[in-house]
């Protein structure tokens, strides 16, 4: 990891070196932007202040596959409000072209998520937003039970509070909590009835919704790739591996790439 830089009531930080296995290294080139952690504490910080609030490190831990494997371990440690949050931010151009986008990896949450967060809370997973203040966001909810659901929604926050333009929920489909899970999320963008929003876990279809989705010439301008972003005590934490972006799906149409090939009918 580098050192954060750039700091104000945010810092920069970038993950150096190389992956063994692609041979990439450097920033992500998505849509001609890079990708980066935004240590975002929204409060006064400097490179030496800001790992009060929050933290990155890669981690030798247990893997999904059972061995030991690097993983990027991220943390909110204190809040300076409640946007304090930890994303792993890819800033695409608003000039570049845009098409549609896969994103997945292996993620565990910890094991004291549902303790940490408590009845009728959140956390969300994953998001973008476009240069007008458009946004699609994925969360797990927790009701009033302390049940974990999942949560999929898009809305417009460019005047005031967000208006919702649709929303859906699923509180069958499980939500693993101190293990690792695959998460995978496709979109298409369209005004029309072809628009789609897909996200599978382990494998399992979550959501496959059809229909408009933020649709137009207003281009995504940040992609929350992962995020530490909750409700709930402090400290929240996550692991995160094996990170894919592809411009579709690269296991076939709609067909999840996880051990479990559930795809609804």
């Amino acid at each position: 990891m580098s050192e954060p830089y750039e700091c104000q009531t945010s810092c920069w930080q970038d993950i150096k070196g190389s992956d063994a296995l692609t041979e990439h290294s450097g920033e992500p080139q998505v849509w001609q932007g890079g990708g980066k952690l935004q240590l975002l504490a929204d409060a006064p910080v400097t490179p030496d202040t800001v790992g009060n609030y929050v933290h990155n490190e890669i981690q030798r831990v247990m893997g999904p596959s059972g061995q030991q494997t690097s993983v990027l371990y991220s943390e909110i440690r204190k809040r300076g409000s409640s946007a304090t949050q930890n994303p792993y931010l890819l800033t695409p151009s608003t000039t570049a072209l845009q098409g549609d986008l896969y994103v997945s990896y292996w993620i565990k949450l910890q094991p004291d998520f549902l303790e940490k967060l408590g009845p009728n809370n959140w956390w969300v997973l994953f998001e973008w937003k476009t240069n007008a203040q458009q946004r699609l966001i994925t969360y797990i909810l927790v009701d009033r039970q302390t049940r974990p659901y999942w949560y999929l929604k898009t809305d417009d926050l460019s005047a005031g509070p967000a208006k919702n333009f649709w929303e859906v929920s699923n509180h069958t489909a499980p939500v693993p909590v101190g293990e690792w899970f695959k998460f995978e999320f496709f979109w298409h963008r369209s005004s029309q009835h072809d628009g789609r929003a897909w996200q599978a876990i382990n494998g399992q279809v979550v959501f496959d919704r059809f229909g408009s989705l933020l649709g137009g010439n207003d281009p995504i301008d940040r992609i929350m790739l992962t995020q530490v972003y909750a409700g709930g005590s402090l400290p929240l934490y996550q692991w995160v591996k094996d990170i894919e972006i592809w411009d579709g799906f690269p296991c076939g149409d709609g067909t999840p790439c996880g051990p479990k090939l559930t795809v609804p009918q």
